[in-house]
This record gives C-alpha cells, structure tokens and sequence, in this order.
C-alpha cells in the first residue's frame, strides 16, 4: 500500500485531499474501489467520473467534487509510473515450470547467473545468454545466438541460428526471428532458392509482439533500432532497417530492405515497399507508401500521398457520389 502523498511525490504531481489516505491498487474509472487509484486519460471519459467510487484521481485537469486528485501534465507517463510502483516485477509472465524436463542446453552455450530457462526449452552452441533474462516454457534459441541483459522471452517464440538480442528486449509468444528471408531466381520454369546467410539484430529496449516475424538478411543484418515497439502480426522482411523509437501497429508489412528512420509511426495494415521513410513521419492505417517520402510526412491512401490531398480527394469522390445519387 502507498499513501497518496508518496504516489504524487513519485508522479511530481500537485496533491489536492488527504496526503495520508491509503491506495492499495490501480483500477480502470468504472471498476475502482475505494482503496484504488485511477487515471483520466481521455476528457471523454468526464462523464463517468461521478458514478466512480475510485479513492483518488490523477487528472491533467482539476476535477470539482473530487476529494482526492493529483495533477500531473501528462496523464499516461503518471499511469505507466503508477504501474510500475505497483507492479515492479510484472511482465504479464508466468514462472515457467522446470517440474517436468529441464531445459535442453548445449554444453558450449554461455548462461548467465540469475538466468531463468523453462522447460522444453533448447538453447544451441555456442549462443550466450546475459544475467537476468527470463527464458519461458518451449523456446528454441539457435546457434550462436546472442542475447543481452534483462530480456523477457514469451512460450514458443523461435530465434533462428545467429540473432542478437540487445538488453531488456521483450518477444512475445509465436514471434520467430531470424527465419529466411524470400529470396528466389526464375530458372526456366522453377524458382530456385537464394540461401539467406544474413542475421537479425535487435538492439536495447525493443519490445515485439506475438507472431510476428523477422526474416533473417541475404548478406548482412536486418536492423532494428533501440526503443523501437512493434505490434502482433507484423512481417519484416529481409535487410530492412528499422530506426530508433519507431512504432509498428498490427498487421504492418515491410518490403525487404525497407528502410525507416527514427521516430517513424505506422498504422495498421499498411505496406511499405523497398523504400526510404523519412524520420519523424507518420504513415496512416492501409496506406502503401511505394515512394521514398521526406522527413516529418503524414501519409494516408493507396498509393500514399500527402494526407491533406487523400482528404481533399476522398472528399470530392463522396461529394460526386452524392451528386450521381441525387440525379438519379
């Protein structure tokens, strides 16, 4: 438990109400008790707050007829603080059980003390592992792979021979790594292979979601850059090169040798050819950026243009479709 004064000392926050009342949990508005914390993120949201019996507010603005708030200038960065004051060791992870079989290591394989491998887990030669990673139940870890500090590593994920892991890197379950990039050559009438001897390297601070892939390269590395998150259902293909601090929603596709600088956001379901994006973009859901675009652009539409013009040009097709359904 936390008095309210030491979670707004925590948050930097102005404290309006009892300093000394008892927080025992965190709580979403509609599910709060008295003894919870909860968060206004949304003014959207301001109509619930009367029928909330949450103990204390964190809020960007001040709330009349709340007794207990904290006024923070932003909100989710107080949640995430919250959270973690809370919940300091919680990743959404589960022990992983050794009652059954112990993991399979290959003798030549380096594991760090305060190392922690499920069962039916396999690591292969000549693969280090550093201290304080956390290996769940059935994961496949190649040869010479290499994995940093504090990673999480959810059931089943895959790491391919050769891929490097930075420090406190999180992969969620189904997620494989290092798998081949699509590399074929017409030869009459069959499509002949191209071996994919390249890696994958992900660097510190990257989190991946489930059953996403990343394919190995055809030569060198595909890169992921540091602070960079990436949703469930994501393709990278071979050779891209993916910035620092970017975002990926789900269902994203990467072209191989795809390029994307730092700070690059995209929204769902968007493809993006073998091309270079600029940083500090932004790519909207479903759109297909087959052009390399300048820094600090806001793409929508297929293919991807300037997000002003899509909305010009969606609003002067809606306005013909009302006019043909008008005459007739």
């Amino acid at each position: 438990m936390h008095t309210l004064e030491s979670i707004a000392t925590v948050l930097q926050g102005t404290l309006t109400g009892n300093p000394q009342y008892m927080i025992s949990g965190v709580s979403a508005i509609q599910d709060a008790s008295p003894s919870d914390i909860t968060f206004l993120l949304n003014k959207k949201y301001l109509e619930t707050l009367s029928e909330s019996r949450a103990g204390a507010l964190v809020t960007p603005i001040m709330i009349p007829g709340v007794s207990n708030q904290v006024l923070v200038s932003n909100p989710r960065k107080a949640l995430a603080e919250v959270l973690s004051l809370f919940f300091p060791a919680f990743y959404g992870y589960t022990e992983p059980s050794t009652m059954l079989h112990a993991a399979s290591i290959d003798p030549t394989a380096q594991i760090a003390h305060n190392t922690t491998l499920g069962a039916f887990t396999v690591v292969g030669p000549h693969t280090s592992i550093s201290e304080g990673t956390r290996i769940s139940n059935s994961v496949s870890i190649g040869a010479r792979c290499r994995i940093g500090k504090n990673c999480v590593i959810y059931p089943q994920v895959v790491l391919y021979d050769g891929v490097v892991l930075g420090d406190n890197v999180i992969v969620h379950s189904g997620c494989v790594i290092g798998s081949d990039g699509f590399g074929y050559y017409p030869d009459k009438e069959n499509w002949e292979k191209i071996l994919q001897v390249g890696s994958v390297v992900i660097e510190n601070d990257v989190e991946i979601g489930a059953n996403t892939c990343l394919d190995r390269g055809c030569l060198g590395p595909t890169h992921i850059g540091k602070g960079t998150k990436i949703d469930n259902l994501v393709h990278i293909a071979h050779n891209s090169n993916i910035g620092q601090n970017c975002i990926l929603t789900g269902q994203v596709g990467l072209m191989g040798s795809a390029i994307l600088e730092d700070h690059v956001t995209v929204g769902g379901q968007s493809g993006i050819s073998a091309i270079r994006v600029g940083k500090n973009t932004t790519i909207a859901g479903r759109s297909g950026v087959t052009k390399d675009c300048a820094p600090d652009s806001v793409l929508s539409g297929f293919p991807a243009w300037a997000h002003k013009d899509e909305l010009k040009k969606e609003a002067f097709l809606r306005k013909m479709v009302q006019s043909k359904k008008k005459e007739g």
